[in-house]
């Protein structure tokens, strides 16, 4: 009985040998199972604390020296002339490379042998999946060591939903033909994803507890990190992606973007950062195909990722026969619908941001230390300037609060040992960046470039104000800072700072929006005064501003005369779109005849300030007001002597019976009477206000024909060391005289008026 159940027991256990060894139905020539003596080579490698290499065939070596063999395999680009048809290499059975999709499952799974704390390290594999299906199955893996996958192809996506890992997450030099699926995982060590290629990163409430490394990587289409949390850093340097959309996100570390590149955005939404570091960063080039019968198209394409000598490794990647072949059916979508005239979308774009303007965005996020944002790479347009169709690169930074330093220098004035990144072959590279005011085609050239700030916060503000001349716009309201410094940023963490910048430099940035706000003036004027500087320039400009808005209210024309860019009415409209001048009607200038009664105090307001600022620059200027007077004392007497030719004066004598038998007693026309009846409240000279009759200049007859009797004219007048002949004028000069000083007076009350108003101003600071 007891043999029987023996024998019972053995054939038992041969059935499900053989149930084991036939393939189960999921698996197809596409996702091949391996021999159970591959497997167990496999697991006794790895319970050694080795890692198994795949290429040129199985070998078990010690770690870190798997990669250097891979590499020599051409793992994972590919040999050159190869096609790149990864599908071909998994239905190749003769093919040593070819692991199935559920591998890292089977291994975790087993129970018999133990994996060493060195984890699972598998070098130079390709994973084959179903077709059209998952190319590594990790969900739901729960690990107590790393797992590493370097130098390989996953020929399919990656699903790692639900995974975790408690050591690290290594992926390095891998290709993952389909998109990388992190949903819900946790990390205990760091992600290592450096030199890899995805055609989609999907990233969404992870947990990293060390530092997740995707340098000098390519996410062809959408890099999406949403609700993660990283302890360390996230260093996606010398990367490239069609958008990279980070939000919610927690990283206590640095995100570092230096040197990236996106065709289409940056997307970086309500996340926490220690640090942000963008140096070097932004967009690439329009570029244009022709496909037959078609007119030709116009798209958003990488320029430094796949550009230079030597070439990058982005650059290398992308010409890699695997990877040409999805950038090749890319650009046959992006060409494959006719050009539509009125398309407002970036082509190419349409699937990962959907937007008309490429985009660098920072919204209602938080750095907790610095952000450096220098060498801004603009869209590069396919022609020496950007055309009405060029795309607008608009780089915002919306509510967004900085702890530290906030560094902004928008052109990339690299210096000549970064010479690559400058000399490109596209003509528009170089002259766009290069233009300086004065250019025939600078305010076209700087619609196009737009830097958007509202909200923004920061203790110090570090700005290279020698851009002031280059062709871009700003739009700033709400901005917030401490301190400001100026400063050319350079690469290599250096920089010049100079202190503050000047008043001017201030001024001509400022002039520079075009947002419907006077308040950066604020801010700016804070800062100077908290550095003990005279601001006083600045305030004068915010209220010319100001007013100039609200004269524009009721007088259209003059909102072009006004300061800065954001009362300009044309100045963001496209010039093929302006309707053809037409005469302007006086109901086009003015609101109508009924506003204007109706708001007549707002107009005498408005008639004040204006001689309020050309008097005494909105009364911060009181001491302007001395000039006034100065300058209307002068026309004044230039008036009299000139003009009106009345050169002295006789004042009234209480005997005039003796008055008429001597000469007169000739006063000129001078700035001390002009004086004093321009401010009578101080009556310097009693016969300044006692005129009985005027003199005028002799001609050369009356002089020479009036050499008489002394009492006789022509008088001889004293001023200035001179002597002057003079005739007496009549009763109408005597009239026009007194009326031209009764204008002097009128003068004088206004620049009282004004002059109080000043004091009171400078008082209520």
């Amino acid at each position: 009985m007891a043999r029987n159940f023996a024998g019972a027991g053995a054939v038992i256990s041969a059935a499900f040998a053989l149930l084991v060894a036939v393939p189960t139905p999921a698996q197809t020539a596409s996702a091949p199972d391996i021999p159970e003596a591959t497997f167990q080579a496999i697991l006794d490698c790895l319970s050694h604390g080795k890692e198994i290499v795949m290429v040129p065939q199985l070998d078990c070596v010690s770690r870190l020296r798997g990669s250097a063999l891979a590499q020599e395999a051409h793992m994972p680009l590919g040999a050159p002339g190869w096609n790149g048809d990864w599908d071909e290499v998994c239905r190749n059975e003769s093919d040593p490379r070819r692991l199935p999709a559920t591998i890292i499952k089977r291994i975790a799974a087993q129970k018999e042998v133990s994996i060493a704390p060195t984890g699972i390290r598998i070098i130079g594999a390709v994973f084959c999946g179903d077709p059209n299906g998952v190319g590594l199955d990790l969900a739901g893996l729960d690990l107590t060591y790393s797992l590493v996958i370097d130098r390989s192809v996953v020929n399919g996506f990656l699903d790692a939903r639900n995974l975790r890992v408690k050591g690290d997450f290594s992926f390095e030099n891998t290709v993952i033909l389909e998109s990388l699926r992190l949903n819900r995982a946790r990390v205990e060590g760091s992600v290592y994803g450096n030199k890899s290629f995805v055609d989609r990163l999907l990233v969404n409430d992870t947990q990293i507890n060390g530092t997740w490394w995707h340098r000098e990587a390519v996410v062809f289409s959408d890099a999406g990190i949403v609700r993660a949390s990283i302890s360390g850093d996230l260093n996606l340097e010398k990367s490239a992606f069609s958008r990279l959309w980070i939000q919610s996100n927690s990283i206590d570390g640095t995100l570092f973007l230096n040197d990236s590149e996106a065709r289409c955005a940056y997307h970086i939404n309500a996340s926490k950062f220690g640090f942000l570091d963008a140096k070097r960063v932004g967009f690439g080039t329009m570029r244009t195909a022709q496909p037959a019968g078609q007119t030709a198209i116009d798209y958003a394409w990488w320029d430094r990722a796949v550009s230079g000598t030597p070439a990058a490794y982005t650059k290398r990647v992308i010409e890699s026969p695997a990877i040409k072949r999805i950038a090749d059916a890319g650009l046959a979508k992006i060409t494959r619908e006719p050009q539509q005239t009125n398309r407002t979308l970036v082509r190419g774009c349409e699937d990962t941001s959907n937007s008309q303007h490429v985009e660098f965005s920072v919204l209602n996020t938080t750095v907790e230390n610095f952000f450096h944002l220098t060498a801004f790479f603009w869209l590069v347009p396919k022609t020496n300037l950007p055309g009405p169709a060029h795309p607008t690169s608009i780089l915002t930074l919306n509510g967004t609060k900085v702890k530290g330093d906030l560094v902004i220098d928008l052109w990339d004035d690299l210096p000549p040992k970064i010479g690559p990144q400058r000399g490109r072959s596209e003509p528009g590279a170089v002259t766009a960046r290069t233009m300086e005011r004065g250019h025939a085609d600078f305010e076209d050239v700087s619609k196009k470039h737009k830097l958007e700030a509202v909200g923004l916060t920061a203790t110090a503000l570090v700005l290279d104000f020698s851009d002031n001349g280059r062709p871009y716009f700003t739009y700033i309201d709400g901005l917030k800072f401490e301190r400001l410094r100026n400063a050319k940023v350079c690469p290599d963490e250096c920089d010049t700072r100079t202190g503050l910048p000047s008043a001017d430099d201030a001024l001509h940035w400022l002039d520079k929006n075009a947002a419907p706000s006077s308040q950066p003036f604020f801010a700016f004027v804070a800062a100077f005064e908290q550095a003990g500087t005279s601001a006083t320039s600045l305030r004068v400009k915010q209220k010319t501003v100001d007013l100039c808005e609200k004269t524009a209210r009721w007088i259209e024309l003059i909102a072009p005369w006004c300061p800065g860019q954001r009362l300009s009415s044309d100045f963001l409209a496209d010039p093929k779109d302006a309707s053809p001048s037409r005469p302007q009607q006086k109901s086009d200038i003015f609101r109508g005849v009924g506003e204007i009664f109706s708001g007549a105090g707002e107009i005498v307001t408005l008639v004040f300030q204006w001689t309020l600022l050309g008097l005494a620059d909105h009364g911060l200027r009181p001491g302007k007001v001395v000039w006034s007077v100065g300058i209307t004392l002068l026309a004044f007497l230039f008036w009299f002597w000139v003009i009106l030719g009345i050169v002295g004066f006789e004042p009234r004598s209480k005997d005039k019976e003796a008055a008429a038998a001597h000469p007169p007693l000739l006063w000129p026309i001078t700035l001390l009477l002009l004086f004093d009846r321009l401010i009578p409240a101080y009556r310097i000279r009693d016969e300044h206000y006692a005129i009985a009759k005027v003199y005028r200049r002799a001609t050369p007859d009356e002089i020479q024909a009036g050499l008489g009797p002394p009492a006789d004219p022509p008088y001889p007048m004293r001023y200035l060391g001179k002597t002057f002949f003079v005739w007496p004028a009549g009763d109408a000069e005597l009239r026009q005289a007194e009326k031209w000083l009764v204008v002097l007076r009128v003068i004088g009350v206004v620049f009282t008026v004004f002059l109080l108003a000043a004091i009171n101003t400078i008082v209520s600071r």
